[in-house]
């Protein structure tokens, strides 16, 4: 969750609820507290005036969306959904072909509907959410995977998606995870957001680490260091 002053933007909304991924087991008809846990924080899914999609895979679009009645509606029904406009091309088209049926449950359930309830807004790179807060094509993972970095009194930060998925990757920035399409570029826009961090002193908001989702990043020769924040 970012905050910044004017807008409440949430990054990346998780599994979701319900949903329907028997080839994910892991995130297969999750229940997890999750509004609650939005409350604790003092947030009500009507106060989100941004989603920020990342990538459209599961474990990253599916709170977009939540079940009542039987039917998919929009979890965050005041927010704009900010959404790749190749990467929404990319998983439309395959989905139409028939190319990844094993996606088509995720783009049925957390993607078509906000998409046909009109909130989505499709975004290119260099997409100015507001001053300071500005989207950034990083591909690889994904075709049109995004990252967002934000700006405020002399201090930025990246929150990078799953462009880098555990601190094993800052020592060896060539190794990518299962679930990268393009491993070679994937590698490469990883090095340039860690390179980028390092030589600027921005904060790494990493998505999948087991402990803090926040740190610092530092030159260590050719490779990296990850420096936790608490």
């Amino acid at each position: 969750m970012l905050r910044t002053g004017r807008h409440t933007i949430l990054i990346d909304s998780c599994v979701g609820n319900y949903k329907n991924l028997p080839t994910y087991e892991l995130f297969n008809n999750l229940e997890t507290p999750y509004l609650e846990r939005l409350a604790s924080i003092g947030l009500s899914p009507d106060d989100i005036d941004f989603v920020m999609c990342t990538h459209l895979h599961p474990d990253h679009v599916g709170w977009n969306t939540r079940l009542e009645n039987g039917i998919w509606v929009p979890t965050f029904r005041r927010a704009r959904y900010l959404i790749g406009r190749h990467e929404y091309e990319v998983a439309r088209c395959a989905i139409a072909n028939g190319e990844n049926e094993n996606d088509r449950p995720v783009f049925n359930e957390s993607i078509l509907p906000v998409v046909e309830a009109g909130l989505v807004e499709y975004v290119d790179d260099g997409f100015q959410i507001e001053q300071g807060v500005i989207v950034h094509a990083a591909p690889g993972h994904t075709e049109g995977h995004m990252v967002v970095r934000a700006s405020s009194n002399g201090a930025s930060g990246i929150f990078c998606g799953d462009v880098i998925h555990h601190p094993l990757q800052l020592r060896y920035p060539h190794i990518n995870s299962m679930f990268c399409r393009a491993s070679e570029q994937a590698a490469n826009t990883r090095r340039a957001v860690l390179t980028d961090c390092a030589e600027h002193d921005r904060l790494l908001m990493p998505v999948h680490f087991a402990g803090s989702s926040c740190g610092h990043v530092r030159h260590d020769g050719d490779v990296y260091l990850w420096e936790e924040l608490p």
